[in-house]
């Protein structure tokens, strides 16, 4: 999905995935985020820091078996067997084979074989509530049940550095943690509620072991963090800041939600994009924008109402100028959206009747993918593909309360479960 990540886990009583797994808030996040969303592009060399794009895969199509289920195997565990009654509910892939993953209980899980094996690599004394971002071989996390604290690893998960973060005003709402590299990054905190939609925003540029607050919506600026959501950033200084601010919000229309920083966070203003006749601000919720090299990008926006299709805008020029591309019939939610492997290449669970759509042209036209195992696509809660062949996504059963990773090597036509640790 959206790289760098986002994703939030709180892992107690009913378990809350913010951010791409979306599985009971309706905010999308920013995770693992993963996407998450930060850093865009994965690679096959997995870089510890910066941007890479996705190239579309070439090679003849792997045999795959749909009738077969993956079976994956799992290491000890450091704090017990957390394989019992327990499932991914989030996905983060590196390539084809590297990538993470937080399972229901809150385990920690990194993979170096394509999802067939896991290894718990949990840090010592994590606590039950807390927020990741994944990037190669690096992985953060922020710990907020007790005292807030991050978590970095550069090593895949063999050994974590800790350091105690202390908040200008501790918050009780969702999280944001977004890495641009190995140094740079920035955590949202918001407040929870129904009322106004207030947060700060935090930057660190050593990894993650001194944070400052660089805005915050309690500023009395006019160019202050107008708002929670997701964040994307396309190098140390521009960022956007997108989402859906509700009709009876601060910044009522007709406007877009999207803003942009140009100096790492510090100040935003409102961008523009432009929408075709028909077209009503106060039902769009965008996406967090997805980078490649060279200042490209691709952006979705969701419309809620049911007879407007999204909107596909990309970008040459590092987000200075936005073209819409085309239109993708997406679910009547903002926490789905659309994957891109490259600029050209993307995949989304849309359409009528739901199901996998593709583009190999930007999102000017998309086809829908013949998925011949069953998914049941009005219950997926992430989308996660590396390259043209290889991808997962994770369904969620509201019966069961319990979340199903598939994986496919053929462009999404078959898919075969990931079995972990469910007994």
């Amino acid at each position: 999905m959206r790289r760098l990540g986002w994703i939030g886990a709180s892992v107690a009583g009913l378990h809350k995935v913010w951010v791409a797994v979306a599985l009971i808030s309706s905010i999308p996040l920013a995770a693992c985020s993963w996407v998450p969303s930060g850093m865009s592009g994965k690679s096959s060399s997995e870089p510890t820091g910066g941007q890479s794009e996705r190239a579309v895969a070439q090679r003849p199509r792997s045999e795959f078996v749909p009738s077969i289920t993956q079976e994956a195997s799992f290491s000890e565990s450091k704090t017990g067997d957390a394989r019992l009654g327990d499932s991914l509910t989030h996905i983060e892939m590196s390539d084809s084979e590297r990538g993470w993953a937080v399972s229901m209980r809150g385990r920690v899980l990194r993979t170096t074989n394509g999802s067939g094996h896991w290894t718990d690599v949990t840090p010592d004394h994590l606590g039950r509530y807390f927020t990741a971002a994944f990037s190669g071989s690096n992985a953060w996390l922020f710990e907020y049940d007790h005292a807030p604290r991050i978590y970095h690893t550069f090593d895949g998960g063999a050994t974590w550095k800790s350091f105690a973060f202390t908040p200008v005003r501790p918050r009780t709402g969702g999280i944001r943690l977004v890495f641009l590299n190995e140094d740079i990054g920035w955590l949202e905190w918001a407040e929870s509620g129904n009322g106004p939609n207030l947060a700060d925003l935090y930057r660190t540029t050593d990894g993650g072991q001194h944070w400052k607050l660089v805005s915050s919506t309690e500023s009395t600026s006019s160019d202050r963090l107008p708002w929670a959501g997701e964040l994307s950033f396309l190098d140390a200084k521009h960022g956007w800041l997108s989402g859906h601010a509700g009709a009876g919000g601060p910044f009522r229309g007709p406007y877009t939600w999207l803003f942009k920083t140009d100096d790492g966070g510090a100040t935003w203003r409102q961008a523009q994009l432009p929408l075709p006749e028909g077209y009503d601000d106060d039902s769009m919720w965008a996406t967090a924008p997805q980078w490649f090299s060279d200042g490209r990008g691709v952006l979705v926006v969701n419309y809620r109402a049911a007879d407007l299709p999204g909107i596909v805008y990309s970008t040459q020029d590092g987000g200075q100028t936005w073209t819409r591309a085309g239109n993708v019939q997406l679910p009547d939610r903002g926490n789905l959206s659309a994957d891109f492997v490259n600029p050209l290449h993307g995949y989304a669970v849309g359409g009528d009747p739901l199901g996998l759509l593709s583009t190999d042209d930007g999102g000017k036209t998309w086809k829908k993918v013949d998925a011949r195992d069953g998914i049941d696509w009005d219950e997926v809660t992430q989308l996660d593909f590396v390259d043209a062949d290889t991808g997962w996504l994770v369904v969620r059963s509201p019966s069961s309360k319990r979340w199903t990773t598939f994986k496919t090597v053929d462009g999404g036509h078959h898919w075969a479960e990931v079995r972990f640790g469910v007994r």
